[in-house]
């Protein structure tokens, strides 16, 4: 868990698929963030890329050829960058190299 604090906010980050678990205020503890309770939901604040949703019968065609992709697509369940910590806010993304090729053959940015 990556946790980021400027004083007044507090932030916690899941290094799996960088989903925002908590933003709280720091003066008052209220938090703004769903809870993951699982008799409801256990997600809190997923990065859902490249797609919002699912896909008609769970696949798209590129140049011919077809791909399966899951619903909302694969970046809630990957593991995303370690960030460097010193003076410079860390930052957590997902690495292009490691894209599921079976999934998306597209390079991302």
């Amino acid at each position: 868990m990556i946790t980021l604090t400027n004083g007044s906010w507090g932030a916690k980050i899941s290094e799996m698929g960088a989903e925002l678990k908590s933003l709280a205020n720091l003066a008052t503890g209220q938090e703004h963030i769903w809870n993951g309770d699982p008799a409801w939901w256990n997600g809190s604040a997923p990065v859902l890329f490249p797609v919002i949703g699912g896909l008609k019968d769970g696949a798209y065609s590129f140049e011919g050829k077809q791909y399966k992709l899951p619903s909302h697509g694969f970046a809630r369940g990957a593991s995303s960058a370690s960030p460097a910590r010193g003076p410079i806010p860390p930052s957590s993304h997902l690495c292009p190299a490691r894209r599921p090729v079976k999934t998306i053959p597209l390079i991302f940015l």
